[in-house]
């Protein structure tokens, strides 16, 4: 895992400095993902890029040593990033779901539907919004890439 925290600018590069590290360790990860939410628990919107906070993660198959780890951020072909990895287990809990396809920039209106469908269904969106990249995200990202939106709930 690697912390973030402002727009996402250089959020390639933290994707790029897990792979690196996934490919030290000869394991064959996940999909990409990241953990967002705003430092004062305002909405996500891009007035406050400020106050954003997001951590990006690869799920690595198998258990992942300290040992292991401190190997890989040694490594003089691993990005200046790799200081800040940490090793964490994920737990989310119940989520409202949703596999939505198309550019990120323009995935508000599905954001809204799936907090609107989480409360008539008589639960409340708390922690941290998730997104699982099936394809690359970025400025390049194609018109039809998908990203499985995962909103946290709590009754």
């Amino acid at each position: 895992m690697l912390d973030g925290a402002g727009a996402p600018d250089n959020f390639k590069d933290y994707a790029a400095t897990l792979r690196t590290a996934a490919e030290l360790l000869k394991m064959e990860p996940g999909p990409l993902e990241a953990l967002w939410w705003t430092a004062d628990g305002s909405p996500q919107i891009g007035e406050n890029t400020d106050l954003w906070r997001w951590t990006v993660m690869l799920m690595l198959p198998g258990n992942v040593t300290d040992t292991q780890l401190a190997e890989a951020r040694g490594n003089r072909n691993i990005l200046p990033l790799a200081k800040k990895m940490r090793l964490a287990m994920y737990e989310e809990g119940r989520v409202v779901e949703r596999l939505y396809t198309g550019s990120l920039r323009d995935k508000a209106p599905e954001l809204q539907e799936m907090d609107e469908f989480a409360r008539f269904q008589g639960y409340t969106p708390h922690g941290k919004y998730h997104e699982i990249y099936l394809d690359d995200p970025g400025p390049e990202t194609p018109a039809d890439a998908k990203t499985i939106l995962r909103l946290p709930v709590t009754r």
